[in-house]
This record gives C-alpha cells, structure tokens and sequence, in this order.
C-alpha cells in the first residue's frame, strides 16, 4: 500500500505539473500572419459645442435640416485635434482671426488656423447621427474642454482618395480609456466599435455592441508618454494655440534624450528581429496609423537599407554587408511599397517583414521566450523616417518606429489579395495608468486566406496617411 500511494502520489504531481506546463503553454502568444494595413481604424461621433454659448456648431440644410456631429478619427498618434476646413466651414465654427498654428508631418510642416474655444463631446460608433439639440448630451456624454482647436491644415495637398479628414487625438481621450471591438472586421460584416469610458465604469456583456463598458483583458502591455508640444509654434507669440497633449510609446519617452537630466524611464521597448540580427526602440502606438513604420536607422541595425534607384522606380529595400557597405546588396524578398500622403504631396516608401516583433507585457518579463509576451511573426512594417524639428533650437527627433491598427485587428496585403483576421477580441486604452489592453480571441488565427469584400477596399483606401501632426 505505501508504495502504491507513493506511485499515485508521483503520478498525481506529474499530472498537476502536466497541467500547469501546458496551461502556460496556452498563453504563450505567436501570432502569424499579419499584413501591412489594417481593414479599419477607430472611429467616433462627435459634437463640437460653442463654450461661449453651451450650444452645438451645426450643419444647415443637411438632408433638409440639421445635422450637429462630425464622424472622425480617433488617434492616439495625434497631439490635438483638427477639424478640417470643409467641417469648419460647413459648421459655422469661428477662428481666431490672425493666429497660425505651425506643426511638423510627413513630407513638410503643417499650417492650421486656430478656433475659439470649443467643448468636444463624443458618442460611440454605433451610435446613429443626433439631430436633436434638446437631448444630443444624453448621447454624446463624453465631454472634454473647454479648449482650441486646430482647423486645416490651409498648406495641405488634399488627398484624391479620401478628401478632408477630421482626426480627434490625444485631447478627447485625456482621463478616459477607450475600448474597441475589432471583431466585426473579421467576418467583414461591420466597421470596429469604439467607445470612450470614465475608468472603472464596468462591463456589461449584455450590451457589447452598443454600450460593452471596459472589458477585461488578458494582455496589458505599460506605455510611456512624451510631449511633442516644443516641436509646434502658435504666431503671434503670446497668442493662444491648439489644445495639445502627450502621446502614448510601447518603449521608453523618446523626447527624454532632449533633456539635460532626464528622469529613468524603464517602460520596455519593442523588440524586433531579421536575418538573426536584434534591435530595440520606442514606438509610437499610434491607432490613425493603418500600417505599421521602423526608422532608416532601426532597419540598418538589422542590416537593411535602401537601394539607390533611378528616378520613377520605386524604392527598394536590400540586405547590406557591415563590413562591405559600399557593396551592392542583396534584395528582400517579398517586399512592398506603399504611397504616402504629405504635406507636399505623394511619395512612396517600402516595407518587409521582420521575422519577429515581441511586445513584452506587464506579466512578462525580459526573456524573449516568456509564455506571458506578445509575439508577432512575419511582422510587416514600412521604413520610415518621421523627424520633428524644435523651431527654436533646431533639435531633431527621429521617431524609431509607429505601432499600427494593423497589429491589432483584421489586416489585409495592401495589393488587396488577402485578409487575415485580428488576433484580439478587445483592445482598450487606459490613458490615466498607461496601458495598452488585448484580449486574445478564442482561437489566435493562423494563416488563412479569405474573399475580401468591397468594404475592405474601402477601408484600406483611407490607410491613415493624413499625417497633419508632429511624430508623424
């Protein structure tokens, strides 16, 4: 008998310890099978009030009445936010007359007017158009401001595709956490839903569609912040600019590097990998963002560069020799490129796939192989150079990299060939404790290939390349 039970007992831990092994097995997280730009980004209704007044701007004669809400982006990768100027105009909303606002974007500065105070509210996606002024509030219950806002910009070449954009940052989501559910893009059957929650409003899994409240979820990931306020410029000098907030980065505060005794900033970097080469940075979580950016810099630390090509070609990435840089070098296979939309018009940049990008959570820890990390394989970004440049001191910053929508949800080839469910049924942003939330789906997708409908094109027509804002 003691020997049998010292066998039961034997098998007994064997099996627990089975268990456990292969329970945290289950949370180790490679996810494959991303491509370059995401199906959607997150979207919102908004109302923009008077603060003299308390009253709604609206639009007149809209479908013969009025109509008070504005359907924009809303952007983790923008410092303000800015109305353009057609939602301006059509809105009535008033300027502060003889005040610019000067900003830094791809391809050039930006030059937007600056509004009266304005108060913004926001209603979820799914939430139809309000056109009552006596009840909109009970909608639109998510206030911010009062504050300025940027109106352009004035200097833009306006994209053929998508027209004037609306792009609500950093401002509208200060002290909130916002939550979206990506998975309507998986079956195509829907847009992503978005919501602005005050922090600890609960979940309600009976009303996920139309008011989930905040989810939990089983991967947080600890951002830093910095403040992109020094690279922007209000003229006249005393006059008051555009509301402008902090950004949220998977790595380290990158404009720390500006200042002469920097606080240590222990937030872990994005870590990414090719070709049996490492490297690390600070990227910018940027959800305007449909595809995903590493820096010239962060790209040869791992041996790639770009090749020298004629006029009209397009760029090509390659692989170089460090020992031989002069050398032509070897072309990347399944390579991509992608037009970007600037300041001063169109220029196009390439991508690749890294072999490897890991987000290393909070439950996590440094090893690369911690079950409790992220891991994106085959992980598709853009090379990149996004630079802003201090107008007093001519100090440069050049961002390491940009964080797309195209990690977090439904993706598709940018020839539009493929699509690729997102791995993640949640995704919530806490600004006030700076976490990035994904909840894995049932099922973490492997490679698939899926018919891709019209409202996909659609989607991926308005990649995000309305980059108005510095860091982008």
């Amino acid at each position: 008998m003691s020997t049998d039970k010292t066998l039961f007992k034997l098998i007994a831990l064997a099996v627990v310890a089975l268990a456990a092994a292969l329970t945290n097995a289950a949370t180790a997280v490679d996810i494959f099978g991303v491509q370059a730009g995401s199906l959607d980004q997150p979207r919102m209704n908004f109302v923009v009030e008077s603060a003299a007044t308390g009253l709604p701007y609206d639009y007149e004669g809209i479908f013969g009445g009025q109509s008070i809400n504005i359907f924009a982006f809303l952007d983790t990768g923008a410092s303000g936010i800015v109305i353009s100027d057609a939602s301006a105009t059509e809105l009535s909303m008033p300027r502060q007359l003889g005040v610019e606002f000067f900003d830094v974007g791809v391809g050039g500065f930006s030059l937007f007017e600056v509004s009266q105070p304005v108060v913004i509210r926001a209603a979820p996606y799914t939430e139809p158009n309000i056109d009552n002024k006596a009840t909109y509030k009970t909608v639109y219950n998510q206030a911010s401001g009062p504050y300025n806002v940027q109106v352009g910009p004035t200097n833009a070449v306006p994209d053929p595709l998508i027209g004037p954009l609306d792009v609500f940052g950093m401002p509208a989501m200060m002290g909130k956490v916002v939550v979206m559910d990506p998975t309507p893009l998986n079956t195509i059957s829907d847009l992503m839903h978005t919501f602005i929650y005050d922090p600890g409003t609960p979940f309600n899994p009976n009303t996920t569609d139309t008011d989930p409240g905040i989810p939990t979820t089983s991967h947080q990931v600890k951002l830093s912040y910095g403040d992109f306020g020094r690279f922007t410029e209000t003229t006249p000098p005393g006059a008051t600019g555009p509301v402008i907030n902090h950004n949220p980065f998977i790595g380290p505060n990158p404009t720390l590097v500006l200042e002469e005794n920097p606080p240590v900033d222990d937030t872990p970097p994005v870590r990414i990998g090719f070709g049996g080469l490492e490297t690390s940075g600070s990227f910018l979580l940027d959800t305007g963002a449909a595809a995903s950016f590493i820096s010239e810099s962060l790209a040869s630390s791992l041996n790639v560069r770009y090749r020298d090509t004629g006029p009209g070609d397009d760029p090509q990435l390659e692989i170089f020799d460090p020992n031989n840089p002069g050398a032509l070098g070897t072309l990347i296979d399944n390579q991509f490129v992608l037009p970007i939309q600037g300041i001063g018009g169109l220029a196009t940049v390439a991508g690749f796939f890294l072999d490897e990008m890991l987000l290393q959570t909070i439950s996590g820890s440094a090893d690369p192989n911690d079950p409790n990390n992220i891991r994106f394989m085959g992980a598709p970004v853009l090379v990149l150079d996004i630079t802003v440049v201090d107008p007093i001191t001519d100090e440069t910053l050049t961002l390491d990299g940009v964080f797309g929508m195209n990690f977090l949800v439904a993706s598709t080839a940018l020839d539009f060939g493929e699509l690729r469910e997102g791995p993640f049924n949640w995704i919530t942003f806490d600004e006030p404790n700076g976490i990035l939330g994904m909840n894995i789906g049932p099922v973490v997708p492997e490679p698939g290939t899926y018919a891709m409908g019209l409202m996909g094109l659609a989607a991926l027509a308005g990649l995000g390349w309305r980059k108005r804002r510095r860091a982008k």
